[in-house]
């Protein structure tokens, strides 16, 4: 079964770590099996690598809550797959960077196709809201008797927009369409999330306005991507501003 447990796993939880046998990608691991195994061993696993990152030969991919025989290491070692291709990575992370890739292209001096990087900008909001409210705790699996075996790194919003929004945010510095659907999906993102999450749209809209400043706009066209904005956080008007109004 599974169960969000993570504080009763942490709980129990202090640690022998679990090395990469080799460099290469994190996979996919075997939940079911590292849960049959973590029980039959009396022990909690806890990722600390999420699917799709690479690691080095001896980085650490894993702890146990307390010591096993060689035999149980190799075989929780052997159900952490570890790859020399980027295969799957968790659902929401592929579809982020498959989007970005999509805008980068689109946004490439050889195609300079804004409107497509515009619908992947979409996209992206679309799918980064659906986690804006969520918390980055981690998320314990549990045995079938309930008692938690496997602890996964949670999804953390800040990353994931990110992950997303740094390299879509410095290819559309010169294009005004383009940062306009940015600074549409900051917002209903804003919209979507928690107070964690609000915070992370105020950096990534500060970064929006800070980096159309160096690509020399006009100050309608800044204003009028600053407009698209949520209210408290679009740029607050200098003392300059307020004496000419």
């Amino acid at each position: 079964s599974t169960l969000d447990r993570s504080s009763a796993a942490s709980d129990v939880y202090k640690r022998q770590d679990l090395k990469a046998p080799r460099g290469g990608y994190v996979g996919q691991c075997d939940e079911v099996q590292l849960i049959t195994v973590a029980a039959a061993a009396g022990v909690v696993v806890k990722l600390t690598v999420a699917p799709g990152e690479f690691v080095l030969e001896g980085d650490v991919i894993a702890t146990v809550s307390k010591s096993v025989d060689e035999e149980t290491e190799e075989i929780l070692v052997d159900l952490l797959a570890i790859g020399s291709a980027r295969s799957a990575e968790r659902e929401i992370e592929f579809s982020i960077d498959l989007l970005v890739e999509i805008a980068l292209r689109a946004l490439s001096p050889s195609v300079n196709d804004a409107y497509t990087a515009i619908a992947a900008a979409d996209s992206l909001s679309a799918a980064l809201s659906d986690v804006a409210g969520l918390e980055a705790a981690p998320t314990g699996r549990c045995d079938e008797g309930g008692d938690p075996r496997l602890i996964v790194p949670g999804l953390a919003f800040d990353q994931l927009t990110a992950r997303a929004f740094h390299p879509l945010r410095r290819a559309s510095a010169n294009n005004v369409l383009v940062a306009q659907a940015i600074a549409r999906a900051l917002t209903r993102m804003y919209l979507s999330g928690n107070d964690a999450a609000r915070e992370t749209v105020k950096l990534h809209a500060d970064l929006l306005r800070e980096e159309l400043s160096k690509a020399n706009h006009l100050a309608v066209d800044v204003q009028s991507i600053d407009d698209l904005l949520p209210r408290d956080v679009r740029a607050k008007p200098s003392d300059d501003d307020e004496a000419k109004s």
